[in-house]
């Protein structure tokens, strides 16, 4: 890990850094950083995803016992009065 001084600047009434944009590709840091104050000193960090995993989209499904799935939505999708297609359908 390579170590970079940087300088503190004023941002209206507060202050900051400026990050180098190399870290923040790396980082895949876009608009939000997680700050964590350590015994050591302060911690930047991409903020996570809210996004779900496979995994976890599995576990809440299990967890729901197939009740609010989208397939129990389905008649109500098919009864929702749009035209059928060509096909028939």
């Amino acid at each position: 890990m390579a170590s970079e001084t940087l300088k503190v600047v004023s941002i209206g009434n507060s202050k900051g850094v400026r990050l180098p944009s190399a870290v923040l590709r790396r980082y895949q840091i876009e608009d939000e950083l997680e700050m964590v104050e350590t015994a050591d000193g302060i911690l930047l960090r991409p903020k996570l995803s809210e996004k779900l995993s496979f995994e976890g989209s599995f576990a809440e499904m299990a967890a729901l016992g197939g009740q609010g799935t989208e397939i129990d939505e389905f008649d109500g999708t098919l009864s929702d009065g749009l035209p059928h297609d060509d096909y028939g359908r």
